[in-house]
């Protein structure tokens, strides 16, 4: 290959010959767990975004012996409801996840009601998931993720660590995908055999792909966030040597309050994860 027209092209045609990959077709076999390994949770504004939020650190502690459990705070709209829940679960089960969903249908309505009866609802059904499961990690949006629900569902995890579960110590790991984190401390690398994982957790969300297939765009993203490595390390440092990468911001919740710990990583999908958490710092 010489030219860019060439590199151009055929990355189009790439892109055009991965529409015809199967979706949600695939099976996993993910090693049983001690009852007392540690958990790690996601809150999930939406079904797929446990995979596009979640994951990218989720499969690291899952592999480290962690247990994942996945609060889909909302399954989308009630006339899709029987059908993202389908999705959502076979996205679950397939990436080793355990999951959630609070009531019957998930907490959509009180996330996006104007009446503090209704937010103070969402708030104890969730304090009252997460309170037996003493998480060390928990995962979620960041609070500037552009989408209402995204925001909406940070808020709402904020509140809970913060002012419900004071005396919870863990990590919160805010993640993004509407809009950029401004201040991250984590570039996690995506090691090229996880993030064909995630695209096959990914594809169970059928219904979604079929009205936009932004899961062929998730690598490019994911090779965009290298880029974005100066944000963390510091403008003018050199680029990692990393092919994709996600970001995010952690924090240690305690007392009350968020504590920084981790000073700026680049964090390679060679390296233990168990680098980023306090203990280890």
């Amino acid at each position: 290959m010489e030219r860019f027209h060439d590199f151009v092209t055929g990355y189009l045609g790439l892109l055009q010959e991965a529409k015809n990959i199967p979706l949600g077709q695939y099976v996993s076999a993910w090693p049983e767990l001690p009852p007392d390994a540690p958990v790690a949770v996601i809150l999930s504004a939406h079904p797929d975004d446990e995979v596009m939020t979640g994951m990218p650190l989720g499969i690291r502690l899952r592999r480290a012996g962690y247990r994942i459990v996945n609060i889909a705070v909302t399954v989308g709209s009630p006339d899709q409801y029987e059908r993202r829940l389908q999705e959502l679960q076979g996205a679950c089960t397939y990436l080793g996840i355990q999951l959630v969903v609070p009531l019957i249908g998930g907490l959509r309505g009180q996330i996006k009601s104007n009446c503090p009866q209704d937010w103070q609802y969402a708030v104890d059904e969730i304090t009252n998931i997460i309170k037996p499961l003493r998480p060390k990690v928990v995962i979620t949006h960041h609070e500037g993720d552009a989408h209402h629900d995204h925001i909406a569902v940070s808020k709402l995890t904020h509140q809970v660590l913060l002012k419900e579960l004071p005396a919870l110590d863990c990590v919160l790991a805010c993640g993004e995908y509407w809009r950029d984190l401004q201040r991250p401390n984590l570039q996690l690398e995506v090691s090229a055999g996880d993030l064909a994982i995630l695209l096959e957790g990914l594809s169970f969300h059928k219904g979604e792909l079929a009205r936009n297939p932004y899961h062929l765009l998730w690598p490019a993203f994911m090779s965009t966030k290298v880029r974005y490595g100066e944000i963390v390390k510091g403008w003018g440092t050199g680029a990692p040597s990393f092919d994709f990468s996600v970001m995010y911001r952690l924090k240690r919740s305690h007392d009350g309050a968020l504590y920084d710990y981790l000073s700026p990583t680049q964090l390679g999908a060679d390296q233990p994860i168990e680098l980023i958490l306090p203990r280890a710092n």
